[in-house]
């Protein structure tokens, strides 16, 4: 039996080439006469004046079969397969691209990843603030809209769902005529039209935001009616103002002013 250097194999007599590893097996080659090897010995030994197996032969090429029990590397045969990589260095040849990268999320350090701290990673995933969002204990907030004033009809002493919205600073009230032309609030269709005037009144806001009526000569007067008062007051002859749910009549056409 041969025995393979270097799996310890036991192959056949004749073989060339373990059958385990597929190392070459080194053949001993025949030891001459006199060549002074002990008897009883399991490694035969060399004596000082025998020539070395290594030296070259009569014809000056090397030995190929080597020194009887030489223990240097035998090259490995192409053909066998070679051994799978260890998990150790398959980790440690690994390519930096093989390494999974989430969308938005800061990949971790390589001490990180070595321990297994997800400290780096798991910071990152906190969803961004919006741009939109103001900062927190700032109290900035977005002011509503201002309120539309406007005008809500009222006949027979109730109101009829019907709104004129005050879109403006000057409003002239009235009616339409060929002459004087259009006006902004137009009672020409109003049950009452025939006691307003061409030009009426006119409401108006002042800089601060506060509404005003003001008659502009009409032949039936503008008459206010406060929130809390039980009727109205005389015919206005100067501008007033108008607060929240104040009732006006231009003529006998009568509206509800509201400013919320």
């Amino acid at each position: 039996m041969l025995k393979c250097q270097v799996c310890q194999k036991h192959n056949p007599v004749g073989a060339e080439y373990c059958e385990d590893c597929g190392a070459a097996l080194n053949v001993p080659a025949p030891t001459p006469v006199g060549a002074g090897v002990s008897s009883g010995s399991n490694s035969p030994s060399v004596s000082a004046g025998a020539p070395s197996a290594d030296a070259s032969g009569p014809s000056g090429t090397a030995n190929p079969a080597g020194s009887i029990g030489s223990l240097s590397p035998v090259e490995p045969d192409p053909a066998s397969p070679a051994a799978p990589p260890s998990p150790v260095d398959a980790a440690a040849d690994a390519p930096p691209s093989s390494v999974l990268v989430t969308p938005g999320v800061t990949p971790a350090s390589s001490s990180q990843a070595s321990t297994g701290d997800p400290g780096g990673t798991m910071a990152s995933l906190s969803a961004p603030a919006s741009s939109g969002s103001s900062a927190a204990g700032t109290g900035s907030s977005t002011p509503s809209a201002q309120a539309q004033a406007r005008l809500l009809t009222v006949r027979y002493g109730a109101p009829t769902g019907d709104e004129i919205p005050l879109i403006g600073q000057r409003l002239v009230v009235g009616r339409f005529d060929p002459e004087t032309g259009p006006v902004d609030i137009d009672l020409s269709e109003a049950a009452e039209s025939g006691h307003i005037s061409r030009q009426h009144g006119e409401l108006y806001r002042e800089a601060d935001g506060s509404w005003m009526v003001r008659d502009l000569g009409s032949t039936n007067g503008v008459f206010v009616k406060s929130g809390d008062a039980a009727s109205f007051g005389p015919r206005i002859t100067a501008p007033r103002a108008l607060t929240d749910r104040d009732e006006l009549a231009f003529g006998n056409a009568r509206f509800i002013f509201r400013a919320t």
